[in-house]
């Protein structure tokens, strides 16, 4: 493997910190500085700016590619910062506008030392989604839809919280992006489900992120879709992010891979009729039988032609597959940069236990802390429901203020 590394001149924390608070108080977006100590901003509903917070103990923040990413952050009990900190503010780490959230949940605690904090925690911006059902339009039963995964999730979006949604249905100040038609064709058929889990099995089965960030200049939410550069080992187009400890890329690694929530057929019914449902199997590649069959059930409600299920159904196979997640510590003042060199999505290589694996980046957590900053990568698919339990800021958060 060819080293395609740059080798940027290390600067020290210092000279880190300084030239960030200069930055904010400039108004200039630093994003070369992934590891900068962030000003963290209170916005309320409204998207206006309630204070900026600097002196914070730990912060932890994660983005992720489907799943909402969490954050938590602790500082010394004040009455000035409790009556800013509330319920369904948002926080704005730094300021591009990428790392935006909302405040879930607020703890004032009183720990053995004597010592009183207030720790906030909750998820990225897109957690709102999960605020929403999918509501049919007046005089329809079902939301149908087949097209473009992006085109389905910006619709989807736009029509159940945003401009097309009525008045009050529709976050303030939600936009969608521009629709680039990216992503597979999918085939979209439900009814007051969660809108948020709807756009995530259209984006597994596409291969495909989305994110809601703030746009600080327009001062609103916009809703846009993820999709990652190939940066592996293997391509000469772009250049490679290479993670291994001979790059001095890769300070600690762990994987983790398993079959909880995979399917390797799926039995897909049809519209519903006096004479009951047609049903279509579907597969990919020869039948499979035994230990490695794992039957699941699915509904297309709107089909009735049997051809047209299983193409349905093989489609939708993509909404339940094998896990491999693989975690990565990045060393500090590594020679390769977040944003600059890698990115959430990217196809990147990563060495581990002498094999190579070129794997997207799932999720990215970003942390400072009294010690010192830190990255955290996350590649390739976590089981259903385990990133969200498992890689929990808040949990982290507390250990170290514990260990304090």
């Amino acid at each position: 493997l060819q080293r395609n590394i740059l080798v940027r001149k290390k600067v020290g924390w210092n000279n880190l910190y300084d030239r960030s608070r200069w930055a904010c108080f400039l108004g200039i977006s630093d994003d070369s500085l992934s590891m900068k100590t962030p000003t963290i901003r209170i916005l309320n509903q409204e998207l206006k700016l309630l204070a900026d917070i600097d002196q914070y103990s730990e912060l932890y923040y994660t983005r992720a590619l489907i799943e909402p990413g969490d954050f938590a952050f602790s500082l010394p009990f004040s009455k000035k910062e409790a009556e800013i900190l509330d319920e369904g503010n948002i926080i704005l780490i730094g300021s591009d506008g990428e790392r935006a959230g909302i405040i879930e949940e607020i703890e004032k605690k009183k720990l053995e030392k004597g010592s009183e904090w207030i720790i906030c925690r909750g998820h990225e911006a897109k957690a709102l989604l999960k605020r929403r059902i999918t509501l049919p339009k007046l005089g329809q039963s079902r939301i149908e839809m087949e097209a473009p995964s992006e085109t389905i999730m910006k619709e989807l979006v736009s029509n159940q919280c945003g401009k097309e949604a009525g008045v009050k249905r529709q976050f303030p100040k939600m936009v969608t992006t521009k629709d680039y038609r990216r992503g597979l064709s999918y085939s979209l058929s439900c009814a007051f489900s969660n809108l948020l889990y709807e756009l995530q099995k259209c984006a597994k089965a596409s291969n495909l992120g989305f994110s809601i960030t703030l746009n600080p200049q327009e001062r609103e939410l916009v809703f846009d879709i993820i999709e990652g550069i190939d940066r592996s080992a293997s391509q000469n187009k772009n250049s490679r992010a290479l993670f291994a400890d001979e790059y001095d890329t890769l300070a600690s690694v762990n994987i983790s891979q398993g079959v909880l929530g995979y399917s390797s057929e799926l039995y897909v019914l049809g519209a519903k009729s006096q004479e009951g449902r047609p049903m279509a199997i579907a597969w990919n590649g020869e039948e499979p039988e035994g230990y490695d069959r794992i039957e699941n059930a699915i509904d297309a409600p709107s089909l009735t032609d049997i051809e047209a299920l299983r193409r349905y159904g093989i489609i939708k196979l993509d909404a339940f597959p094998k896990t491999f997640f693989l975690e990565a510590e990045i060393p500090f003042n590594a020679p390769i940069e977040l944003k600059k060199d890698y990115e959430l999505g990217d196809l990147c290589s990563v060495k581990a236990y002498g094999e190579w694996y070129s794997v997207p980046i799932y999720s990215i957590e970003e942390k400072w802390t009294r010690d010192k900053p830190g990255i955290r990568l996350g590649f390739g698919r976590p089981a259903q429901g385990a990133f969200s339990i498992t890689k929990g800021a808040a949990n982290e958060l507390m250990e170290a203020l514990r260990a304090g």
